[in-house]
């Protein structure tokens, strides 16, 4: 039986972001008393930008030609990204997930999106037809968590204003596999692109 991969494209954070982003959860687990949360690994922080599912090793090739080839077209140069402000699905009251927002130059990631989703559409994967919602997953509630206990976790969420946490330059876009353990997913490279960068007048 062929293998397959579980892989997602995605923009990794520099090493600042993720420093940031973790002091911020520390905040966070300061009113989260009672344990509602599982807070994120720093090396699970990452904004994706397409999640394709699982597929086969060998439709590897296809697939990161594809996506190359939508990097280069969409002749995104690097640009600035801010973590800002905090969210949870499916609201901050009952957030089974919490979540960073993203501000910042939104034109060219939403653009960049775009052209990915454009890029693997006919690959026989799937297309996600909501809408591209930007963000940076923090936590997720425990699964079996008393309904009053997440309410009670996202009424002091709710009350708190965070502001800026943190700014980065998107150069690179990267194709991730992860791998499912029972303590939490593992994260692996499996191809990056750098982003063009303009030639000088």
């Amino acid at each position: 039986m062929m293998d397959e991969l579980r892989l997602f494209v995605a923009i990794e954070l520099p090493d600042r972001a993720v420093r940031d982003l973790e002091t911020l959860q520390d905040r966070l687990r300061q009113i989260d008393p009672e344990d509602v949360i599982r807070w994120s690994s720093g090396d699970a922080f990452h904004l994706t930008l397409k999640f394709l599912g699982p597929a086969p090793e060998d439709e590897l090739p296809e697939l990161c030609d594809a996506l190359g080839d939508a990097i280069r077209r969409s002749q995104i140069a690097p640009f600035d990204l801010i973590a800002d402000g905090l969210g949870g699905f499916p609201d901050i009251l009952q957030p089974r997930t919490i979540w960073a927002g993203i501000g910042g130059a939104l034109d060219p990631l939403t653009t960049l999106q775009r052209h990915l989703e454009k890029a693997v559409a006919p690959l026989r994967l799937p297309v996600d037809h909501k809408p591209f919602s930007p963000h940076l997953t923090l936590g997720r509630a425990y699964q079996n968590v008393a309904k009053a206990k997440l309410s009670a976790f996202g009424s002091r969420l709710s009350e708190l204003d965070v502001g800026h946490i943190s700014r980065w330059q998107v150069a690179a876009v990267w194709l991730m596999h992860s791998d499912l353990q029972p303590r939490g997913p593992i994260y692996h490279e499996v191809a990056r692109w750098s982003l063009p960068i303009p030639a000088e007048h």
